[in-house]
């Protein structure tokens, strides 16, 4: 957008803005003749897309100069222009490409005093243009960066996000106080990972942005270590480059030890003998020496069902049929709980596990970052018997987050089973022809087929049977929300409230063959006591990976992690080591 101011100020209409009469005088490149820039500081700089469909970082104004007939252009930034923001601008940048950038030192200056500060040391006054040695694209990067805002409506290459990252130090601001959980420069290169994980990993790596490192390894999966090029290994360093090449290695032997073991042999019948079975495992062995022989260690679900399946083809044996089809769903879910876990909390009544429940949601909002924000795509799904919205809200508060905002932007949405369940039936009734959870169930397929990072919480679990709920009808709907999550490699947490620890109910018993770990909540046994509010363990579960105990810290019951309820949350300490504790 142009527009050509000649004379004395006035009201020139380009669309739908109106360019008021507040000038601002600047000094053009190319001009020791001051000129005045028409802005309405009530109007927003609209940057006209390029044919990609992409925002430039600067908007081009046709000025006059000194009342002359002659036309200068000058590029100011569309997101940094005068009235663009709240407080008066004390500095102006001007980069390599002679576009200019109206900032605020004490903005910048948050992180570190000694941002920028060789270059802003050297104005005299608020309207003296500094030249900055970048392009607009690379310091629009670095300035959104500081004032953590998105720039995604430019829609940056991760060379470009790169390349200005590289450039920070050269301005003394450190990476790590611009990239981590909850800024917006984190959230935008996370988008990049999906396609390009080994470059993110290698960033990550070389910037020592351990949070970025984390989140994008798991991406690096779907490709071989053999792509890594010696720029990328240099990059990364010694420490990440071993970090990485032992994750892959990790997952490669649990991936052999899921589908090598061939399945059980039946007792032997007169149709379908020893050697008749020994056939089956060895046509077994050779579909999995395929598999493992190909290198891959981001193997989809349902090509090792494809694949495995084949082999019922000329098997006449009903007992070999069997034991095939029970080996592939074993195999099937024993892959799919190593990329998705499920965590089962037990507690009690006098020491209730809400907190856990708590930490998990407030600790990934925060993560998040602010509603609405790229990158922002993980959600959190919490379930429950009764939602008391409102004191989620309060406890939100005490772990400094606004969950109103979370829940209106949609990235923290609640079910509310008693009022999407269908009521339970009659106790004459064994089963319903249409399941009570049906509508639950779609709920959360509907928001796992857009949002694969979803956190699903099941909360109150055994309050649906003191419902009416009949405890089959309530473990058909576990079983359905657990498949969907697994399929989707998102975390189930569900909690479970136990009567009587030394007696567990058969729900409990059904739960606890479905979880990958176990997290025990307990009060203390010997009494209640000022000082403490109950202790807590964490056991793997039948589903967890052979090395899962070595990557997740165990906590066994005879070493329990004892805890004190605050007004800011659960404070952590070992037995005996608490005030007032011998």
């Amino acid at each position: 957008m142009a527009g050509a101011f000649t004379g004395s100020p006035k009201v020139v209409e380009h669309g739908a803005i109106n360019w008021g009469t507040i000038a601002h005088p600047v000094w053009h490149p190319s001009s020791s003749t001051p000129v005045s820039i028409m802005i309405d500081s009530t109007s927003r700089l609209l940057t006209p897309e390029s044919s990609t469909g992409e925002r430039s970082e600067s908007e081009e104004l046709a000025v006059s100069a000194g009342g002359n007939d002659e036309e200068l252009v000058v590029s100011v930034s569309s997101s940094f222009h005068p009235g663009s923001h709240d407080a008066t601008h004390d500095a102006i940048f001007r980069t390599s490409d002679s576009v200019l950038f109206y900032v605020h030192s004490s903005v910048m200056k948050a992180s570190s005093p000694m941002i920028f500060d060789q270059f802003l040391s050297s104005a005299a006054s608020q309207d003296d243009i500094i030249d900055v040695p970048e392009s607009s694209a690379v310091l629009n990067v670095i300035l959104h960066s500081l004032y953590n805002l998105s720039c995604a409506s430019y829609a940056p290459s991760f060379d470009l996000l790169e390349e200005a990252v590289d450039r920070m130090g050269f301005y003394n601001i450190s990476p790590k106080t611009q990239i981590h959980p909850g800024r917006q420069l984190f959230s935008l290169l996370l988008t990049h990972a999906a396609l390009l994980p080994l470059r993110i990993y290698a960033f990550a790596a070389h910037h020592q942005l351990h949070e970025l490192a984390v989140r994008s390894s798991s991406y690096t999966l779907a490709f071989s270590v053999s792509q890594v090029t010696d720029a990328m290994a240099r990059r990364m360093g010694a420490v990440y480059l071993k970090r990485l090449m032992f994750l892959h290695i990790d997952r490669q032997e649990v991936f052999k030890k899921i589908i090598l073991q061939p399945p059980e042999m039946h007792p032997v019948t007169k149709a379908c003998g020893f050697g008749d079975q020994k056939r089956l495992a060895r046509a077994w062995a050779l579909a999995a020496a395929y598999l493992v022989w190909e290198g891959k260690i981001d193997v989809p679900i349902n090509t090792l069902q494809k694949t495995f399946s084949g082999l019922q083809e000329g098997l006449e044996c009903n007992g070999c049929r069997a034991t095939l089809s029970n080996r592939i769903k074993e195999v099937a879910i024993k892959w799919a709980a190593a990329k998705a876990k499920v965590l089962l909390v037990t507690d009690e009544l006098a020491a209730p596990g809400d907190f856990v429940l708590y930490q998990a949601v407030f600790g990934l909002v925060k993560d998040i970052g602010s509603p609405g924000t790229a990158g922002s795509g993980a959600k959190v799904l919490v379930l429950s018997s009764f939602v008391d919205l409102g004191r989620w809200k309060s406890i939100g508060i005490k772990y400094g987050v606004n969950l109103s905002t979370h829940v209106t932007s949609g990235a923290v949405q609640f079910v509310d089973l008693g009022e999407t369940a269908s009521e339970p039936l009659p106790s004459s009734r064994e089963l319903s022809s249409t399941p009570p959870f049906a509508s639950p169930v779609e709920i959360v397929a509907k928001a796992l087929e857009t949002e694969s990072e979803t956190l699903v919480i099941l909360d109150s679990l055994a309050e649906l049977e003191w419902m009416g709920y009949k405890t089959l009808d309530v473990w058909r709907f576990v079983r359905k929300l657990r498949a969907i999550c697994l399929k989707a490699g998102s975390t189930l947490i569900i909690r479970h409230h136990v009567a009587s620890p030394n007696h567990p109910d058969e729900m409990f018993l059904k739960l606890l063959e479905v979880s990958s770990y176990h997290l025990d909540v307990r009060p203390m046994y010997s009494g209640r006591s000022g000082a403490v509010s109950g202790e807590i363990a964490l056991h793997t579960g039948p589903l967890a990976g052979d090395s899962e105990g070595e990557k997740v810290k165990l906590i066994p019951r005879r070493m329990a992690l004892q805890y004190r309820m605050t007004d800011t949350g659960p404070l952590y300490f070992e037995k005996g080591t608490s005030e007032g504790v011998l």
